[in-house]
């Protein structure tokens, strides 16, 4: 694996790590909250959030005010000396409305991207152009091309970029996977998961964001991506990921043209260890949705037994191994015991691990699996004829068919 390109031959700047926060939203304000929380390993002051960006200066000038008063706080009543206030960092944060000072603020060597989904690429774009690291917050782009084209920028510019898929860093997700890959319930033959809330139907009227085209909107990119996601990193991680079909149904609203609410049936190949696919495949369905309830359980099936991920799987705190009649259930930290913070804080703590280890890609959300969440949705977009309004300018060029994939 790479090793970052540092800007500094200082030897010790792997152990010193900037944020930019781009977006005042509301994830940005839990993500920097649980960023501020813990020190995670690192020395006293080596975690910074130096800047922040918004379209509107008093909103970027609330949020750096925000945590400068957290912070301060926070590390008083925890430590109860003034040997860890970290007043003197946090008073620095810098606000910003203009997106190109942000970017050319030397003192950030990463930046969190937070804004809408539709708008990912374009500061993805822009940070790495500008020599920044990032971590961008799902669904990564609106398509694979997107993807595509950052994950090739990243690579060239020799520069960390990850998807903040949170539900893959859980401890409860970490151990269900070492249990698959271990053959805890054998040969995996069907997965399913389903991810369903009622959002924007509480909406007095269609202005809600899950409901606009040209903001990216549906049920697809807002909560279908944590299905896939889940599909895709089990598949992998037995070595299947390769699709051989998707059969899909989506709902697509008349008055807006976004879906809301879809379910697929994938098939994944499967080879032996010689390379031929002489056994079953693989099949996994998912339903998704943000008009109807779901279940949001994920449920992995095998010759020898089933696992199922309790109640939000999307930010899992059990599951349970059921074998020959008997359940065994792992329960791990509940939604509001985490170490520090809220369920960001094994996302953060895994990106620092790969900053001290000046690593730019991740191998528990890996560029490749990214893009294979990207090339199946747009499959069953492309299925529907759904496109975003700036893919109808070249729908034919911002699809790579899955059916050709660069799943590894």
């Amino acid at each position: 694996m790479s090793t970052l390109n540092l800007s500094t031959t200082d030897p010790t700047v792997h152990n010193l790590l900037r944020f930019g926060i781009f977006s005042t939203g509301a994830i940005a304000y839990t993500f920097t909250e649980s960023l501020l929380k813990n020190n995670y390993g690192f020395p006293k002051h080596q975690i910074q959030v130096v800047a922040v960006v918004s379209r509107e200066l008093e909103k970027a000038q609330q949020f750096a005010n925000h945590f400068s008063t957290i912070g301060n706080t926070t590390s008083k009543e925890k430590n109860g000396n003034s040997e860890m206030d970290s007043s003197s960092i946090l008073h620095q944060i810098k606000a910003y409305d203009d997106y190109e000072q942000f970017f050319n603020d030397d003192s950030i060597d990463i930046v969190y991207i937070a804004s809408p989904h539709y708008l990912h690429y374009e500061h993805c774009k822009m940070a790495l152009e500008h020599g920044k690291n990032v971590l961008c917050e799902k669904a990564f782009t609106i398509n694979a091309k997107e993807a595509s084209e950052l994950i090739e920028l990243a690579k060239q510019k020799n520069l960390f970029l990850m998807e903040g898929m949170w539900t893959r860093f859980f401890p409860a997700n970490q151990e269900m996977m070492k249990l698959i890959k271990n053959g805890e319930i054998g040969q995996i033959t069907h997965i399913n998961v389903s991810l369903g809330f009622v959002g924007a139907k509480r909406q007095p009227s269609k202005d809600h964001r899950l409901y606009k085209l040209e903001s990216g909107g549906g049920s697809l990119l807002d909560c279908g991506v944590y299905c896939i996601s889940s599909i895709i990193q089990i598949v992998n991680g037995i070595g299947c990921g390769k699709v051989s079909k998707i059969q899909s149904f989506m709902n697509i609203d008349s008055q807006t043209g976004t879906d809301t609410q879809c379910s697929a049936l994938i098939e994944f190949e499967r080879f032996d260890s010689s390379g031929y696919n002489n056994s079953q495949p693989i099949y996994a369905t998912f339903h998704c949705s943000f008009v109807n309830e779901f279940s949001r359980i994920l449920e992995i099936c095998g010759s020898d037994g089933i696992i199922q991920v309790h109640n939000s799987f999307h930010r899992p705190t059990s599951f349970s191994v059921i074998k020959q009649g008997s359940t065994r259930t792992y329960e791990f930290p509940k939604e509001n015991d985490y170490q520090e913070g809220s369920g960001f804080f094994y996302e953060i703590k895994h990106v620092l691990e790969l900053w001290r280890e000046q690593k730019i890609e991740s191998p528990i959300m890996p560029h490749h699996e990214t893009l294979s969440v990207m090339q199946i949705m747009d499959t069953i977009r492309q299925a529907h004829q759904f496109y975003y309004p700036k893919e109808k300018e070249e729908p034919s060029s911002s699809y790579v068919n899955p059916l050709k994939p660069t799943i590894q």
